[in-house]
């Protein structure tokens, strides 16, 4: 990937697989594997002393990676854990899939938000961003029943009705950017808008289980962070990364916020709300997992779980879609 700052200066060519037997230094190790015509991949490999490891990884045709979409191999990972402020540590294992690179976009957000208000403006009008679960919209409609992302230019363009529609995010001090990870919609808002992509695309997309949401986070190795052990106001949109005040940022703002498998935005940003939920005491609520722009350092790490019931909206929660390698719908 050209636009990874973790593109490799020094490097090991093992040739063509299969890969014969051969030692190493306990240690972690990014494989990046890559055959004409096919998508290359990442692989995280951890090895830890006197052991033993090896993987067998599919590579997949480019024309079978959806655009936006990076490849997470299967295998076992090192899931949660004392060190990186989870749970009891586990060996979890989970199949290939595909992770968007970026969380949703407000861009790709209104797109599936206009279209749902050509066919059910009733429905439409409940999936705005918004203040609360049931008002305190966001993003208001335009004369020709379209709605729209209130950018500064917007704003500054907009008649006076139409203006007066329109509110900055809760306690952001900025008006809204289309790049930005959408936010403060809620789980049930996210699988409506998988399902609509699933309808446009053919694909197999929901969001992300949370096992293999870690798994696109933190590789092999336990890190605490998707980059590493240690944190910086630089490596990822948190609380300290804006002197003017924290706010969310344009999804590709902070390149070092990359995870070993190529995904970004899994430390800081947005906080994403995944498929399931957190057990039987949480009846109806929903985990959320990454950090956000309003996240102190402890807050980031790939371990953190929080959650919200199912049809509330809280306002640095956004989420990003995922897409199973092994079936198409019909």
């Amino acid at each position: 990937d050209h636009g990874s700052p973790y593109r490799p200066t020094e490097w090991l060519c093992l040739g063509k697989t299969p890969i014969a037997r051969f030692a190493l230094p306990m240690g972690s190790y990014l494989l990046i594997l890559h055959k004409p015509g096919y998508s290359p991949v990442r692989v995280p490999v951890t090895i830890s002393r006197q052991a033993e490891e090896s993987c067998e990884v599919t590579l997949y045709r480019d024309e079978e990676v959806p655009a936006g979409f990076v490849q997470v191999a299967g295998g076992k990972f090192e899931y949660q854990g004392p060190k990186a402020g989870g749970g009891p540590k586990e060996t979890k294992e989970v199949d290939d899939f595909f992770l968007a690179k970026f969380p949703i976009t407000c861009r790709e957000y209104l797109e599936f938000l206009n279209y749902l208000a050509a066919s059910d403006a009733e429905q439409a009008a409940k999936r705005v961003p918004r203040k609360a679960a049931t008002a305190g919209e966001y993003w208001p409609k335009g004369f020709d029943g379209q709605y729209v992302i209130p950018t500064e230019a917007w704003v500054a363009a907009a008649p006076e009705p139409l203006k007066a529609k329109a509110a900055k995010l809760e306690n952001i001090p900025v008006w809204w950017e289309e790049a930005w990870p959408v936010c403060s919609v809620s789980w049930e808002d996210l699988m409506a808008y998988a399902s609509w992509k699933r309808e446009q695309t053919g694909l197999v997309v929901s969001l992300p289980h949370a096992i293999a949401w870690e798994k696109a986070a933190r590789g092999t190795d336990g890190r605490v962070y998707p980059w590493g052990r240690e944190v910086d106001a630089m490596f990822c949109n948190m609380n300290q990364s804006h002197a003017q005040g924290m706010r969310p940022a344009v999804v590709d703002s902070f390149p070092a916020d990359e995870s070993p498998c190529g995904v970004r935005g899994l430390g800081g940003n947005s906080r994403d709300i995944v498929l399931n939920d957190p057990g039987e005491k949480y009846p109806g609520w929903r985990l959320c997992r990454g950090g956000g722009w309003g996240s102190a350092g402890t807050s980031l790490r790939t371990a953190c779980r929080m959650g919200c019931p199912a049809s509330v909206v809280v306002c640095g929660f956004g989420g990003r879609v995922a897409c199973s390698v092994r079936c198409r719908t019909p």
